[in-house]
């Protein structure tokens, strides 16, 4: 299901980052329960959030990266 690749992707980032969701909630601007909602597969993050997830992950690791290409 799609959106469980979205909970797994936004999970990567966070956890990529070393940052607890209050901790990437505020870093990012996102409502924490609107990451709590993406980590957990009940929505879907729009595009502009996906772009700023992106913009996160660049710089950390091969397999974060690649992870993120697959999408």
């Amino acid at each position: 299901m799609i959106t469980h690749k979205w909970a797994d992707f936004v999970t990567a980032v966070r956890t990529q980052a070393d940052m607890t969701q209050a901790e990437f909630a505020g870093h990012t601007g996102i409502p924490i329960g609107t990451l709590r909602h993406w980590e957990q597969g009940m929505s879907t993050p729009c595009q502009s959030a996906v772009l700023l997830a992106r913009h996160i992950m660049k710089g950390k690791d091969a397999a974060a990266k690649a992870y993120i290409e697959k999408l």
